[in-house]
């Protein structure tokens, strides 16, 4: 299973066939996988990371069945499974299923599986102690330059809430300095803006004024990026990695009173969902607060 990189899709003859009367047993997953990944690619678009995830999920079903699995045959694969892996499978295989049904391809095999459940985890997100510390730290274990550039990534990501992908791929062109807003390529291509802070700008003129290197902003990719917050979670101990900072971004904004359809927006979160699980981490005493504060 490689996505765009095996199979072709289907030809159009082939797609008007009648899958459904040749039964569900004979119909190729690895033939419709690809067909799948590759329309999600050039329709909606996927960032790598997204493809990376599904390509594996694919891996993981082919090497137990060559045709489509029953909704029996499905639930009990799925159950092998621990808890998290068993929610993050299902959930590309029900968005596959809806495909399915979508393209004429077949009735969604497995609309009558129940979402599995688990426990959701209070994800804690680094403090502004924490940030001091990773800066404090960076400042007295690296040489200057690289001090400088890897304060100024930890900032930008808490600042602006930014994902990796969003974030490894910035160019100066990007930056607008009067608005302190960078313009970033988002889930599914679209285009909107990431504000940030003063702690950002102050950083980001100090590094851009000590490299003119080509392509991003930052001299390195993706990889060294999470390289680089890798070294600096064993080193320190403190969580340190592309969505924790992410989650101190929203978490920052609420305990300043901010409401969650503001943060939404700010980060670009596609439902108010979303924002709700990366702030479950606000206790009562941080909310009472804003009450106290309006009245």
């Amino acid at each position: 299973m490689v996505g765009a990189r095996g199979f072709e899709p289907p030809t159009s003859a082939s797609r008007t066939l009648n899958f459904e009367a040749k039964g569900i047993n004979k119909i190729n997953l690895a033939e419709l996988s690809n067909w799948y990944l590759t329309d999600r690619i050039n329709t909606k678009g996927l960032t790598h990371s997204s493809q990376v995830t599904i390509e594996r999920h694919f891996r993981h079903l082919l090497q137990d069945f060559e045709t489509l699995p029953n909704s029996l045959q499905l639930s009990e694969w799925l159950g092998k499974r621990s808890l998290g892996a068993r929610k993050r499978l299902f959930e590309t295989y029900r968005a596959f299923g809806r495909w399915l049904e979508k393209k004429k391809v077949i009735r969604n095999p497995w609309s009558d599986i129940d979402i599995p459940r688990v426990p959701v985890p209070l994800l804690k997100a680094p403090s502004p102690k924490n940030v001091a510390e990773l800066f404090t730290y960076l400042d007295n274990h690296y040489p200057p330059e690289l001090a400088m550039r890897n304060k100024a990534i930890i900032a930008v990501f808490v600042e602006s809430g930014l994902r990796l992908f969003e974030l490894s791929a910035i160019n100066l062109a990007d930056i607008n300095w009067s608005e302190q807003t960078i313009r970033v390529w988002g889930k599914g291509q679209k285009e909107g803006k990431a504000p940030f802070g003063k702690t950002s700008a102050t950083l980001l003129k100090r590094w851009l004024a000590v490299h003119q290197g080509d392509g991003n902003i930052w001299g390195i990719d993706r990889a060294g990026v999470q390289v680089m917050l890798k070294r600096l979670h064993k080193a320190t101990g403190i969580i340190c990695n592309p969505h924790s900072f992410r989650r101190a971004f929203a978490c920052l904004l609420r305990k300043q009173g901010l409401d969650c359809l503001t943060i939404k927006d700010l980060g670009r979160w596609e439902s108010l969902e979303m924002v709700q699980r990366y702030t479950r981490s606000i206790t009562f005493q941080d909310s009472l607060k804003f009450y106290k504060g309006v009245l």
